[in-house]
């Protein structure tokens, strides 16, 4: 199975209801609160879809997250089906796994799994989000289109890193690129302003010897985009 975990809070946590769109393969989060906005996501290629709701204080029979999430909790909410989580009263605080599968991987073989991450102003908004992140996928030819048709902060790696790190990204027009590392309080410990750069996919290492161990934060502008990646340095 190959799938996508997903915890989130939407305005006050306890108020979530996780629910399923088997026809959409498309599962999702809302608020009965003060958030009107719907969250999901929608498994973009064929085959057997799963979706596992998940109360994440364990209650209803689910696997619970507030004490860990352990190999065998992780594999059950990948192969068995929970449709629904928070649907007593307001809600509750839940999450998700949707997945597909299950697969036969030969030696040498591989698949392709794609997933989209939605967001919504309300249901009906959530659903056309989904159907035209479908279209726009069956569209697309293959993962070099995608990345010439947008810029992209690709990945950061190796992660932990230790003296370097290294940042993949892609511009769809020329542009100047400023790349920033932040500490989780939200100052900028380093910057790196790359001008004029061609569109196409570009590689960027910094020097990250001097960081202390601990977590921050990459940050890629590029014109109206910003990206954004964790990262861990490990001394």
């Amino acid at each position: 199975f190959a799938g996508i975990y997903c915890d989130w809070d939407l305005g006050n946590a306890v108020d979530n209801k996780a629910e399923y769109d088997a026809t959409r393969k498309m599962g999702y989060v809302y608020s009965t609160g003060s958030s009107s906005i719907y969250v999901g996501v929608k498994q973009l290629t064929p085959g057997a879809n799963n979706y596992y709701a998940i109360e994440n204080d364990g209650s209803a029979g689910s696997v619970g997250i507030y004490n860990g999430f352990t190999e065998e909790e992780k594999y059950r909410t990948l192969s068995t089906a929970r449709p629904a989580a928070g649907q007593s009263g307001t809600g509750g605080d839940v999450s998700f796994t949707i997945s597909a599968g299950p697969y036969t991987v030969n030696s040498l073989d591989s698949i392709k799994v794609a997933f989209a991450l939605l967001a919504g102003d309300d249901l009906n908004d959530l659903n056309a989000v989904a159907d035209a992140a479908e279209t726009k996928y069956n569209s697309i030819s293959s993962v070099s289109e995608v990345s010439s048709t947008f810029t992209l902060l690709e990945n950061v790696y190796p992660n932990p890193a230790i003296d370097e790190l290294t940042v993949n990204y892609v511009l769809s027009s020329r542009s100047d690129v400023l790349l920033s590392i932040y500490d989780l309080s939200g100052k900028r410990i380093v910057e790196r302003k790359i001008s004029d750069q061609i569109p196409g996919r570009h590689q960027f290492a910094f020097d990250i010897s001097k960081l202390s161990k601990g977590a921050y934060i990459l940050q890629m502008e590029s014109g109206s985009y910003t990206g954004t990646s964790r990262f861990t340095v490990a001394k």
